[in-house]
């Protein structure tokens, strides 16, 4: 049994920190697991199984005290921090996001397998979000690591030109447990009542780079010719306010439905006719893969790891990424129902291919 310690900002209600609780819950059956966050915050801490140990290093998080404390991990040597915020004794340590938490492990003592993962395109990060001060500093921490972690083709595609890694990373796609998606996906909700209109759906933090703003604007543009269409935005984040205030503006309240974060959204997907990623960028987008296991036509905007998941677009409508596309994409499968048909039997058909039995496995021969 091996003692391994997962490091995450915190367990907010995003797309890797739903892989990190997929991963551990299943990891501590045969391991001794830690899950630490920098920030003492999110919707999947009551989620971790009991045999897991929790960790934190800021308890009540304030906007000042994350200012300093992101200075503090993006500034300092890496071992200082380190050896101020992480106990010793792990045989395994992984960083589970960019920035901070990998720059946290990349101090790991010797002997440690320490493991960074990367769950976006790294390339479309600002500095400010990128945790490192310099070009030099993010290499000389990602060099530190005996392994890497990027979760699609494009992701490491991204990596290897942003850093110009010594070692090679590996493509690892990110746990899909179809058992039990399918399981709650059968659930009863009154949430949202399939009527006769037709329904779009996306899933995601309400963050600029989700590209819901986008979404919004492609949305006003289909309902003056095609008014009879709902679209449920699924999620919670910073931009929320903004965006019910500019639906209000674009006159889409009868129509754009904010459901917020839901611990079951794969009931209210199940309604729905197609799932829209308007993503600006995407490591890999667990979404996609979620809405292809529950069979839902996807419309997916150019940006990143939904290239993999959808073969180029052979499992689903890639479009240009902008509102254009997105528009575009959404009129295509409103008013092709051929089409809108072809897409979800492709999207069954490559919903089969996630296992979470095989990629757990994977995971163990890593660690």
């Amino acid at each position: 049994m091996k003692k391994i310690l997962f490091l995450i900002n915190n367990l907010g209600g995003g797309g890797a920190e739903k892989v990190l609780l997929t991963l551990v819950n299943h990891l501590c059956e045969h391991h001794e697991i830690t899950v630490q966050t920098i920030f003492d915050e999110g919707v999947y801490r009551s989620q971790l199984d009991k045999r897991i140990q929790y960790e934190t290093i800021v308890k009540k998080p304030s906007r000042i005290k994350k200012s300093i404390v992101y200075r503090l991990l993006k500034y300092l040597p890496a071992s200082w921090v380190h050896e101020l915020w992480v106990k010793d004794g792990y045989d395994v340590e992984i960083g589970f996001l960019e920035g901070p938490c990998n720059r946290l492990a990349s101090a790991a003592s010797s002997g440690v397998n320490n493991i960074a993962w990367i769950h976006t395109d790294v390339l479309g990060l600002t500095d400010k979000e990128s945790g490192f001060y310099s070009k030099n500093s993010e290499k000389d921490c990602y060099d530190r690591f005996h392994h890497v972690v990027c979760v699609s083709q494009e992701a490491k595609s991204a990596f290897i030109e942003k850093v110009s890694p010594e070692k090679e990373p590996m493509v690892l796609y990110n746990p899909i447990d179809r058992h039990t998606i399918l399981h709650k996906a059968s659930e009863n909700t009154s949430l949202y009542e399939k009527k006769d209109r037709f329904a779009f759906c996306t899933v995601g933090r309400l963050v600029p780079p989700k590209g819901i703003d986008r979404l919004l604007e492609a949305a006003a543009r289909l309902a003056k010719e095609f008014p009879d269409f709902d679209l449920l935005i699924l999620g919670e984040g910073s931009e929320k306010e903004a965006l019910q205030k500019q639906a209000e503006t674009l006159q889409l309240q009868g129509q754009v439905h904010f459901i917020g974060f839901l611990d079951n959204p794969y009931a209210v997907m199940n309604q729905c006719d197609v799932f829209v990623c308007s993503s600006r960028m995407e490591g890999y987008s667990l979404v996609v893969a979620e809405a292809l296991v529950l069979g839902l036509p996807v419309v997916s905007t150019d940006c990143g790891g939904p290239k993999d998941l959808l073969n180029q677009g052979e499992y689903g409508l890639m479009v240009e990424n902008s509102v254009d596309g997105i528009y575009l994409g959404m009129k295509k499968m409103l008013t092709d129902r051929d089409f809108l048909e072809e897409m979800k039997q492709k999207a069954q058909q490559r919903g089969n291919i996630f296992s979470l039995e095989d990629t757990i496995k994977k995971v163990e021969e890593l660690l």
